[in-house]
């Protein structure tokens, strides 16, 4: 495992900064999230369809280049989806 070199205070502003995020951009666009979460790089996240639920203590880690895409209900051919949440 790297060593993480950064301060700490710039390190707890990042992930702050990442809870905003999501609380912000992603929560509104879905039907529930549960307590716990923790969302790496949540500016990468794509939400289709609906309701979307995600349940306590999820971890979702998106990068760049594989987009994380959390779909219900929709199918697309040819669609890469590194992750999915499903309805219930």
């Amino acid at each position: 495992m790297r060593k993480d070199h950064r301060p700490y205070v710039l390190k707890k502003a990042y992930l702050k900064f990442q809870k905003f995020y999501t609380n912000h951009f992603l929560r509104p666009q879905l039907d529930t999230l549960g307590r716990g979460f923790a969302f790496m790089r949540p500016w990468h996240v794509e939400l289709f369809g609906g309701p979307i639920t995600i349940g306590d203590f999820a971890t979702v880690i998106a990068t760049s280049d594989k987009r994380c895409a959390c779909r219900c209900g929709l199918k697309r051919m040819g669609a890469a989806v590194s992750g999915s949440a499903t309805s219930t």
